[in-house]
C-alpha cells in the first residue's frame, strides 16, 4: 500500500476556479509520484485530503486486525479536525455522540462484525429514548463513517444501506416565546434593578432587544460597540474548545452571524453602564466575572429570575430572549428577509420555519388587507347586484341566438 508524504496542500485553480487537493506518495516499490483530486470547494479539498491520508494510513492495519466504529470514528475526526473541516466546538460535541454509541455497545464491535440489524437495533434504541433531532446527528455519524468504511473496501457493504428510518416517538422541543405579558414583566424589571443585584441584567437586555444568541453577547469586547453611529459589531462567539472548556471564538456560528445591528435608543443607557462598569481584563470582555462566563451559568441565572417573576416556559433558557425578538419583529409587521438578516440565520428558510406560527397568526390580517383591497376597486361582486347581471346575460344571449337565426 502506499504511502503519503507530508499533509499534502490545498490551492486554487483560478483558470476553472476549483480547488485542487494535492499529495505526494511513495509506492511499494520505492519509486515517488503525485497525486491530486480536482474539488469544487476548499472544505471539500481539505477533506479528500483527510480520507486520503486516513485510507493509506490505517488501510493495512484495519483489513488484517480490524477496527471498532468508535475507533473509527475518532480516526475520521482527528483527521477532519488537522484539516480543519470541523472546528474545536464540534470536535468536543461529538463525543457525546461517540459516548451515546459506545454506551449501547455498538461503538465496540468491529465493523466488519456489524450488521444491519445491529444498526437497526441501535437505530430503534435511539427512537425510543431521544429526541428526533439527538437520534438523527448519532445515526448520521454511524452512517457517514460505514459509508467511509465500504468505500474505502474495509467492508463489503455498507449495512446501513438496508436499514429502515422509524418516526420519532417524541415531539421536538418548541421553544416558546415570552408573550406580551411576561415581556412586560421581565423587562420592567430588568430595566429597574441594580447592576449589583443583577449582574447580568444587561447580557438579558441585549438578547431580548436585539435578537443575539447567548454566546454572541458572553463574547462582546469594549471595542464592539459604536456609540458615535448607534451600531454594535458582532464577529465572534463564545464557544469551547476540543476539551470542553470555555473560550472566545475567532468567528460566529456561521458567515450569516457577522452583522452590525442598529442599537436601539431606548437600550443606549443600559449599555453605556455597562461600559461604565468595566473590569478589566486579559479578554477584554464586556461581561466579565474572575474568567470568561458560560451558556450554563447565564442559563440559570436567566431562570432563577423567570421563577421569581412567575414566568415558567417549557425548556427555558435564554434563548427564549432571542426567540421572543423575533416574535415581536414579526408581530410589528417586518419582513422576514429583513428579520434573517438581524437574526444571521443563514438563509431565509430558517427564519420562515422558526416563526411558522407567528407567521400563521397573522395570516388571516394580510388576507382581510387583500379582501378590503378587492372592495375598494369593486373586485368583488355585491349580492343585490348579481340578479341584474344574471337579466343582462339573458338579454345578451337573446340578442346573440337573433343574430344567429337571421
Amino acid at each position: 500500500m502506499p504511502k503519503m508524504m507530508g499533509q499534502g496542500s490545498v490551492y486554487q485553480d483560478k483558470r476553472n476556479n476549483k480547488w485542487i487537493a494535492q499529495f505526494r506518495i511513495i509506492n511499494d516499490n520505492g519509486t515517488k509520484s503525485k497525486k491530486s483530486f480536482s474539488c469544487k470547494t476548499k472544505e471539500e479539498a481539505y477533506s479528500k485530503l483527510a480520507e486520503q491520508r486516513y485510507e493509506m494510513d490505517n488501510s493495512k492495519t484495519i483489513q488484517n486486525i480490524g477496527l471498532s466504529l468508535v475507533d473509527l470514528i475518532k480516526l475520521m475526526r482527528e483527521d477532519k479536525f488537522k484539516a480543519n473541516i470541523i472546528g474545536e466546538a464540534q470536535y468536543h460535541k461529538l463525543d457525546y455522540d461517540i459516548k451515546r454509541i459506545e454506551n449501547y455497545g455498538l461503538g465496540n464491535k468491529n465493523i466488519q462484525d456489524i450488521t444491519y440489524k445491529d444498526i437497526q437495533n441501535f437505530l430503534n434504541f435511539l427512537n425510543d429514548n431521544y429526541s428526533a433531532s439527538t437520534r438523527d446527528h448519532t445515526y448520521q455519524l454511524v452512517e457517514k463513517n460505514m459509508d467511509l468504511a465500504y468505500k474505502r473496501k474495509f467492508i463489503n457493504e455498507n449495512p446501513c444501506d438496508l436499514v429502515i428510518k422509524p418516526r420519532s416517538k417524541k415531539s421536538a422541543k418548541k421553544i416558546e416565546s415570552l408573550t406580551v405579558d411576561e415581556h412586560k414583566k421581565l423587562s420592567s424589571y430588568l430595566m429597574s434593578v441594580s447592576l449589583e443585584k443583577e449582574p447580568l441584567k444587561n447580557v438579558f437586555l441585549i438578547q431580548m432587544y436585539m435578537g443575539l444568541r447567548i454566546s454572541e453577547v458572553l463574547s462582546l469586547k469594549k471595542d464592539d460597540f459604536d456609540l458615535n453611529n448607534n451600531v454594535l459589531h458582532i464577529n465572534k462567539t463564545m464557544t469551547t474548545d476540543k476539551y470542553g472548556y470555555t473560550i472566545i471564538g475567532e468567528k460566529t456560528k456561521t458567515e450569516a452571524g457577522i452583522r452590525d445591528l442598529p442599537i436601539p435608543d431606548f437600550l443606549l443607557p443600559y449599555i453605556k453602564e455597562q461600559l461604565s462598569n468595566y473590569n478589566n481584563n486579559n479578554y477584554n470582555l464586556l461581561f466579565y466575572k474572575n474568567h470568561p462566563l458560560n451558556h450554563s451559568g447565564a442559563n440559570a441565572i436567566f431562570k432563577r429570575i423567570c421563577n421569581n417573576l412567575n414566568i415558567f416556559k417549557p425548556n427555558l433558557s435564554t434563548h427564549v430572549l432571542r426567540h421572543t425578538y423575533g416574535t415581536r419583529c414579526i408581530e410589528a409587521g417586518m419582513p422576514p428577509v429583513v428579520l434573517q438578516r438581524l437574526m444571521g440565520h443563514t438563509n431565509i428558510k430558517v427564519t420562515l420555519n422558526t416563526y411558522t406560527s407567528v407567521l400563521n397568526k397573522f395570516k388571516e390580517d394580510e388576507i382581510d388587507k387583500v379582501s378590503q383591497y378587492y372592495a375598494k376597486n369593486n373586485l368583488i361582486m355585491k349580492e343585490e347586484n348579481q340578479d341584474s347581471l344574471l337579466l343582462l346575460d339573458n338579454e345578451n344571449k337573446k340578442l346573440e341566438t337573433n343574430e344567429i337565426e337571421k
